[in-house]
């Protein structure tokens, strides 16, 4: 049987590490709308799909259908500069740690990370070189 729309959202939200109150925190519904929606007992409008894709790092095609879009693999790099967009002096930061060759292994291992967590790493990564260029 195939899965349905709120088969694919638990999924997500698993594999994220949510619970329903999080991620309903997250998207600005209430626990409750969001696990009618997991449990198929009320349509999700077209905000929270939107919402929903956006914040389970998905898409909408596959939140509505179970397609993944062929057309674009969020790579590494768009994945921490999506963690760090609300950061506008580590998003920048960041942007110069992404033109080093000897951070790439980093940035591979990221794919599994909450962004919570990768803005936690990339914070310490701007102590250390900050640390550094005042012993220079």
């Amino acid at each position: 049987m195939p899965k349905s729309i709120g088969d694919r959202i638990r999924d997500l939200r698993d594999r994220q590490g949510l619970k329903q109150q999080e991620l309903a925190d997250k998207i600005g519904v209430s626990r409750q709308v969001l696990s009618n929606w997991e449990r198929g007992y009320t349509p999700v409008d077209t905000d929270g799909i939107i919402s929903l894709a956006k914040n389970l790092e998905s898409s909408v095609e596959y939140i509505l259908h179970g397609w993944t879009p062929l057309t674009h693999v969020i790579t590494p790099i768009e994945k921490i500069a999506h963690a760090l967009e609300d950061d506008d002096d580590l998003l920048t930061f960041f942007d110069e740690l992404s033109k080093r060759d000897d951070l790439m292994l980093l940035f591979k291992q990221t794919k599994d990370l909450k962004p919570e967590t990768i803005k936690r790493i990339i914070r310490y990564i701007k102590l250390v070189e900050d640390e550094e260029a005042l012993n220079d």
